[in-house]
């Protein structure tokens, strides 16, 4: 799905497209049948998800007069390990409750801008990202050593891992 915003976050048009294709060979789709919409804007921003994000994708965004918006893989946050434990430079983003629902509840966000080549990378974290990264490695961790916290694997070298477990930190 293709959908324009205006300033303002309202909606101005939108396309379906076929499905079961891969994500990269439908920018170039979804791109012309919008600018046939609502015209061509030359400084707007597209927004697209990890799917679409590879050089030849965002080099088609770039070379129609667009800025791009996407979400890093997880394995590329470990290029800013040090950059979200440095203190400095992080800005937060005050969340305002819903007008009808002023009791929900915002979680704390925070982010630090970088320039990183000619592209600007905004690191982005929260209280609930966080959490998660924190229970995604004490389940990790409890799967890798055991649950009864020995600091030796819980198979027995030279074996196969158990089936389903993964080696890895996740969310690092």
């Amino acid at each position: 799905m293709g959908l324009v915003l205006d300033r303002d976050g309202f909606p101005k048009a939108h396309e379906v497209f076929e499905g079961n294709r891969p994500d990269r060979t439908t920018v170039g789709a979804m791109l012309a049948a919008l600018e046939e919409r609502v015209g061509r804007t030359p400084g707007a921003t597209v927004v697209v998800d990890r799917g679409m994000a590879f050089a030849d994708t965002l080099q088609e965004i770039q070379a129609r007069g667009y800025h791009y918006c996407v979400a890093s893989r997880p394995g590329e946050r470990t290029a800013h390990l040090d950059d979200f434990e440095e203190a400095e430079g992080w800005q937060e983003i005050v969340r305002q409750p819903s007008p009808t629902n002023p009791a929900q509840r915002k979680s704390r966000v925070w982010v630090k801008r970088k320039r990183v080549g000619d592209e600007v990378h905004i690191l982005c974290k929260s209280d609930g990202r966080e959490a998660k990264d924190r229970a995604i490695r004490r389940s990790t961790s409890s799967a890798c050593w055991g649950i009864s916290g020995s600091s030796r694997p819980a198979w027995p070298r030279g074996s196969s891992k158990p089936r389903g477990r993964s080696t890895r930190p996740s969310g690092a």
